[in-house]
């Protein structure tokens, strides 16, 4: 990701993108458990993966209990964003 930060769709669709190198890595990795490169690999893109859903907690909102405090509000918020389906351009 670059300095200035991503919109929210494109830091969804981040998001997105490393979830699915995740899932595609774990299923490689049920089939090669020894595999210490692709173990690494899994490893990196979860970190990635964390790292953008705290960041799209950060700035727009959580999309997972474990991201909410990632707001560090005064409040308890997590009920009062948006569903996903009452946002503009509807689930995307």
């Amino acid at each position: 990701m670059n300095a200035k930060t991503p919109s929210r769709a494109q830091l969804m669709q981040w998001i997105n993108e490393t979830s699915f190198a995740v899932d595609d890595l774990l299923l490689y990795l049920d089939s090669h458990p020894d595999d210490e490169q692709a173990l690494d690999c899994y490893r990196e893109y979860v970190r990635m993966r964390k790292d953008a859903m705290n960041e799209y907690a950060r700035c727009y909102a959580p999309l997972t209990i474990d991201t909410a405090d990632e707001q560090k509000n005064c409040s308890w918020q997590w009920i009062s964003q948006p569903w996903p389906w009452e946002k503009k351009g509807g689930c995307r």
